[in-house]
């Protein structure tokens, strides 16, 4: 339990569990409100106003949100619930509270430099960009460690897979055909940790000196 403690109307402290405060009775009025926070360890969105203006906030974690994000909040390592933009409390005493971001906005991701070797021997080096965004935060989140850089390997992979088996000019001839077979791949394969991926082009094909 936590209890709030108020003079004349105004939040004067908090009293986490265990603990205990004397207080004078003529220095009062004293009100005192107890909260359990074993079922709810969320703060009550009034009661997070109050400590925060009163500066009482010292037993909650604060977790802030920004337009375009979202927050996997977790208790003890344990998911618990989804955030949109704003911002929230959790009473802390007794437990470890986590929060994860993740943008939802559309961005964008480059593969640059990377070489390559063609079916005729020939070595490449190309460049690719794709977009993506992340439709499911918490599938994202849980299926791989890093979902931009498992985009990246998965671009990678792929057009070394599709334009490994080509010779250079096949590539050079059929290079929008190259680009739909490799991005169809990516597309598929991101998809399964709940990251949408749009526009995949091959921007670059460098020739060798």
């Amino acid at each position: 339990e936590i209890a709030v403690i108020e003079r004349d109307g105004i939040i004067n402290t908090i009293i986490g569990p265990d603990a205990k405060r004397v207080l004078w009775t003529d220095a009062g009025p004293w009100t005192a409100s107890i909260v359990d926070i074993a079922d709810n360890p969320r703060v009550a969105p009034k009661l997070l106003q109050r400590l925060q203006k009163a500066g009482k906030a010292q037993l909650v974690t604060m977790v802030e949100v920004d337009e375009g994000k979202t927050a996997l909040v977790s208790i003890d390592g344990r998911m618990t619930e989804r955030l949109e933009a704003g911002v929230a409390g959790y009473w802390n005493p007794g437990r470890k509270i986590g929060a994860k971001l993740v943008d939802l906005t559309r961005q964008s991701l480059d593969v640059t430099g990377q070489e390559m070797l063609t079916r005729d021997k020939v070595t490449l080096r190309i460049n690719i960009s794709a977009e993506y965004r992340v439709v499911d935060p918490l599938l994202a989140v849980t299926s791989v460690k890093d979902f931009a850089d498992a985009l990246y390997r998965a671009l990678q992979l792929a057009f070394r897979k599709t334009l490994g088996a080509l010779t250079l000019d096949q590539i050079l001839e059929n290079k929008v055909t190259v680009d739909v077979e490799a991005a169809d791949k990516v597309r598929a394969d991101m998809a399964l940790i709940g990251v949408e991926v749009s526009d995949i082009s091959l921007k670059d094909v460098i020739l060798p000196g």
